[in-house]
């Protein structure tokens, strides 16, 4: 039934069974994840979706996928960029963009990503968020934080001149 669609959607499995994997690519999916779930093997099946949606459509500038391109700078390489970042919430993963971060930080060796509304859970270190995410837009506060600026209203001091 899918082959049939003019535009058939792409599909990821992702479960905890390996048994299914025969199945997953007889509908032709673009990848198959097995559970737990790896951030960075995650990362790279989405890619391969964005890959192929570009393929299919002919699309040659890369910079249709770039929200942040023109307003950071940023110049749209032959790989294009997706600022997602995948965390955890009640058992479910989610892909987050980098504009609903407020900011990310490490409490007891684990990093939470902050949005307004709920907190996630991440994999990755606060490092690799600095490093995946818009220098410009994104802070290092100090060891444990990651600021996003544009979510920064006002800020204050305290005494002798430290930041609260």
């Amino acid at each position: 039934m899918i082959h049939e669609l003019k535009n058939p959607p792409q599909i990821i499995y992702v479960t905890a069974f390996d048994k299914y994997a025969v199945d997953a690519f007889g509908v032709d999916a673009t990848d198959y994840l097995l559970k737990p779930i790896d951030a960075s093997k995650m990362e790279r099946a989405i890619q391969k979706v964005i890959k192929n949606y570009l393929k299919d459509q002919n699309i040659k500038d890369e910079s249709v996928l770039s929200n942040n391109a023109s307003t950071t700078n940023e110049t749209v390489t032959n790989n294009p960029v997706v600022k997602k970042i995948s965390a955890e919430l009640n058992g479910k993963i989610y892909l987050i963009d980098e504009n609903e971060i407020v900011y990310a930080f490490v409490d007891q060796n684990y990093v939470f990503i902050k949005r307004y509304k709920d907190t996630l859970i991440t994999r990755y270190t606060l490092l690799n968020l600095e490093e995946k995410l818009t220098p410009s837009i994104f802070f290092r506060a100090n060891r444990g934080q990651l600021i996003n600026l544009n979510k920064v209203k006002e800020i204050s001091t305290y005494l002798r001149g430290v930041f609260k």
